[in-house]
């Protein structure tokens, strides 16, 4: 029993001298204290997100609207959408001198004494291009200056340089969260891959981070894809469920200069679509007289299946009114001339189409059985053996 004991004394020893017990306690409460910090974080996380029945929130400030319709708020972001060359950036520049001007056509602005900066980010143009769209606003807006405008051409840098120099001016540069509208004309370029879901989900998590910390409104812009009128990639679907105000321009067929802008997806109520053009100096206006562009109509192709029974009776009685057996050519003329009387023009084809149905489905037209060059038809009341 001796021995044991020293054997299990022996082993206690060996296991206290493997795991230090000052080691083991610094590393423990370590640990301890960054689970502790997490906790704070994210209790910190329930706590501003709490909705208390209690206490009110007030609405959010409308900085812009579109006829009646809201279309940009403080703490949210909204998005134009269009193909290529559709005059996205034209559309851009018309709402930006809305805000300088207070008011441009349809396009009407609010300005709050501790909002009154704008800022124009543009990944896609060169610096003459952007100077060229900041020309156009200010041209458009007439001198006028609701707000302070500050215009950037992202276009040299990569696409972390993009989205960290907007994040340095929206943040740091905006201490006195003065900044009321923003634009990023090309939301895309802060990405490597479109498609890639997790920087998707990176660029809308960042665009509500920042609308909602900075109160201010961002205005991003994607293409649509060239097969549909989606926004391109993975980036474009979260941005459009995502975002306030969802707006497509097209260009109208047949129209030069012309395009049109449609409410794809508002949270107020939608406006009536409108269209701008541009003028001799190649500025944007809205054209207070256009008529939304209706879809062509579908015409549906003409069958004898969608004409009533009693009108092809009655184009039988036309056809055969003097009571005569016809020749399958004069039967084909006389059944282009008494349904065209009736309000149906077509042509051969689609007389031995009309020949085929009322002779096998409808039962109203027979013939005497003969071969093709001395076949005679008639109605089917008649006996057509007798007929010569």
């Amino acid at each position: 029993m001796g021995q044991d004991k020293a054997i299990n004394h022996e082993l206690e020893l060996t296991v206290v001298s493997d795991f230090p017990i000052k080691g083991m306690n610094e590393e423990y409460e370590e640990e301890i204290a960054l689970s502790e910090a997490e906790g704070d974080s994210v209790d910190a996380i329930l706590k501003a997100s709490k909705i208390d029945p209690d206490t009110p929130i007030t609405d959010d400030f409308i900085l812009a609207k579109i006829g009646p319709s809201t279309f940009a708020t403080l703490g949210n972001f909204s998005c134009i959408t269009g193909k290529a060359k559709s005059k996205k950036t034209f559309l851009v520049t018309s709402v930006v001198a809305a805000f300088l001007k207070g008011e441009n056509d349809l396009i009407s602005t609010i300005k709050y004494s501790f909002k009154n900066r704008i800022v124009w980010f543009d990944t896609e143009q060169s610096k003459f291009h952007v100077q060229k769209s900041l020309y156009r606003a200010l041209a458009i807006a007439d001198g006028n200056s609701e707000h302070s405008i500050e215009v950037h051409s992202l276009r040299p840098y990569s696409p972390k340089e993009r989205k960290e120099a907007i994040t340095r001016l929206l943040i740091q540069h905006n201490k006195e969260n003065d900044i009321a509208f923003v634009v990023i004309d090309g939301i895309r370029d802060l990405v490597t891959d479109i498609n890639d879901p997790e920087q998707a989900t990176d660029v809308v998590t960042w665009l509500m981070k920042i609308t909602d910390e900075k109160n201010l409104h961002i205005c991003t812009v994607l293409h649509q894809n060239k097969s549909d009128n989606n926004a391109r990639g993975h980036i474009g679907t979260e941005i459009i469920n995502k975002a306030e105000t969802v707006l497509s321009v097209q260009k109208v067929t047949n129209v030069d200069n012309v395009s049109e802008v449609k409410p794809e997806q508002c949270r107020d109520i939608e406006f009536a679509p409108f269209a701008f053009a541009i003028n001799e100096n190649g500025l944007p206006f809205i054209l207070s007289d256009y008529h939304t562009q209706e879809p062509e109509p579908i015409i549906k192709k003409l069958s004898p299946l969608s004409i009533p029974i009693d009108t092809h009776k009655e184009a039988v009685k036309m056809i055969f009114a003097k009571g005569e057996g016809k020749s399958r050519a004069d039967l084909l003329t006389a059944i282009k001339l008494a349904y065209g009387k009736l309000g149906f023009q077509f042509g051969d084809s689609k007389a031995k189409e009309f020949l085929h149905h009322l002779v096998d489905s409808e039962g109203l037209i027979e013939h005497n059985g003969l071969s093709t060059t001395k076949s005679k038809y008639g109605p089917a009341s008649i006996d057509l053996a007798s007929v010569t």
